[in-house]
């Protein structure tokens, strides 16, 4: 780097014919600066990132660009739902947040010294109780550090033991009556998110439910978004049991559904939403209390999903999760469901873009759920055909639904939709590689196993029968 920018600026000439291309050779005709050593740039950086220079800018940003501003708290009483997703938005390129970049990579470079003087900035931090006599600066300061603790969980996870501190210091600090006292709460979610790896303490994880469930009932909306992001991260983690959870069930799933309901930002909308597919997943059976209450939402979830793009593909995912969780039970919302797939896998329609690939799988659930077939179910095969024969790139799901169909309705599927069911086989065999040639000889096994007089029937006058024999 030094040599480049040292070096005087060549000015170009026109090369006699002869003249030597070497890279060596300038047009000055002086040679070209050899480019330093790896060894020496990592000098030259150690001299200009020396331990007292880090230490001084961590210092500086932690203390002066970390805190949130006039500004800062202005949006937020302006628009508490829209400031907590600010952060996510990457687009939006504030000198608080280039300044976390920089904190965090000087945490990776220089692991040591910043993470020395961040918990030593801490530890003098909140020496001093969290009242209403502190001053607003002092307010803004612990919280600022308290981000840095977040951002870089695990640069500090050798250094800071959190699950201990977060007993004996973050609980306490919940209960505050400072005017600010909110600022501290939101961070508080955000840190157990953070640090989700370490709750593996049965005790510690407990009280860590306890605390995003008070923090998603709170008043400011703040809080609660970022509540709802830090149960997500705490039941989609490896150390998550369903049997500790149960008794929060009942209230956090009440909880979410109350969040879903008075959110206005979509984003909201999604992350709700994502906590309560991924809770109704890990739970497994363990989720039957709330099967009822979940039931009586779903058709409002769908209808406000309607209106949003984004969110079809959520809902159908939750959707779907509810299904496996029902099991047999799923004939009890067959009329709904139907709709729903009906509305989802319609190929003429500009929603299957957001909608087509989920609502494929909530099919195949409830076909492998259902625990008869039905009327309503048999209608909706051919919404099948168009699909797979507009391209192969669902060819799987395709062919996993056609395979529930021949085993709940063995005779009536080809009865009537046999020809439409052959030609759709008949469009893939032959135009597709070996995995799709051997899922559809595996249907084809399907139906002559469970129906072999229709089938051979079938096959014999189809132009499929004649390819495969």
């Amino acid at each position: 780097v030094n040599a480049s920018l040292l070096s005087p600026p060549s000015r170009k000439t026109h090369k006699p014919r002869g003249a030597s291309n070497s890279p060596e050779a300038t047009a000055g005709g002086s040679p070209k600066p050899p480019a330093p050593a790896p060894e020496r740039v990592e000098e030259q950086l150690l001299e200009i990132f020396s331990t007292a220079a880090v230490t001084h800018l961590t210092q500086i940003l932690l203390s002066a660009f970390f805190p949130m501003q006039a500004a800062d708290l202005a949006e937020w009483e302006s628009d508490a739902e829209a400031f907590a997703h600010q952060e996510l938005e990457e687009e939006r390129l504030r000198l608080r947040q280039t300044s976390e970049t920089l904190f965090t990579t000087l945490m990776q470079q220089r692991t040591e010294v910043v993470s020395q003087v961040t918990l030593q900035m801490l530890e003098h931090a909140v020496s001093q109780p969290l009242d209403a006599s502190q001053p607003v600066r002092a307010v803004l300061y612990r919280e600022a550090l308290y981000n840095a603790v977040g951002l870089c969980s695990y640069e500090l996870q050798e250094h800071l033991p959190f699950g201990e501190w977060f007993r004996t210091r973050l609980v306490h600090e919940l209960h505050g009556n400072h005017h600010l006292q909110r600022l501290i709460r939101r961070r508080v979610a955000m840190l157990i998110g953070s640090w989700s790896d370490a709750f593996s303490d049965a005790a510690v994880r407990e009280e860590a439910y306890k605390v995003l469930l008070e923090l998603l009932r709170d008043s400011d909306m703040a809080v609660r978004v970022n509540a709802c992001e830090g149960l997500l991260r705490l039941i989609d983690d490896v150390a998550f049991y369903p049997e500790p959870f149960a008794p929060h069930l009942v209230p956090a799933v009440s909880a979410l559904f109350d969040l879903f309901g008075e959110a206005v930002e979509v984003d909201t909308k999604l992350r709700v939403l994502n906590a309560l597919s991924i809770l109704m997943a890990n739970m497994s059976v363990h989720i039957r209390p709330v099967v009822s209450g979940i039931l009586q939402m779903v058709p409002r979830l769908w209808e406000e999903a309607r209106e949003e793009h984004l969110m079809k593909g959520a809902v159908l995912v939750t959707i779907t999760r509810l299904v496996q969780a029902l099991g047999p039970e799923v004939a009890s919302i067959e009329s709904f469901l139907c709709d729903v797939i009906r509305y989802s896998a319609d190929v003429t329609q500009e929603h299957e873009l957001y909608t087509l690939e989920d609502g494929l799988d909530l099919w195949l659930a409830v076909l492998r759920s259902a625990p008869a077939g039905t009327p309503a179910l048999l209608a909706l095969f051919p919404l099948l055909p168009p699909v797979l024969m507009r391209d192969y790139d669902r060819l799987q799901s395709c062919l996993h639904i056609t395979e529930s169909y021949l085993l709940l309705y063995p005779s009536d599927l080809l009865a009537h939709h046999g020809q439409a069911l052959a030609s759709m086989l008949d469009g893939v065999a032959g135009n597709v590689k070996d995995a799709g040639a051997l899922m559809t000889l595996q249907v084809l096994d399907t139906m002559l196993v469970v129906c072999p007089h229709g089938a051979s029937t079938l096959l014999s006058s189809t132009p499929l029968g004649h390819k495969i024999f």
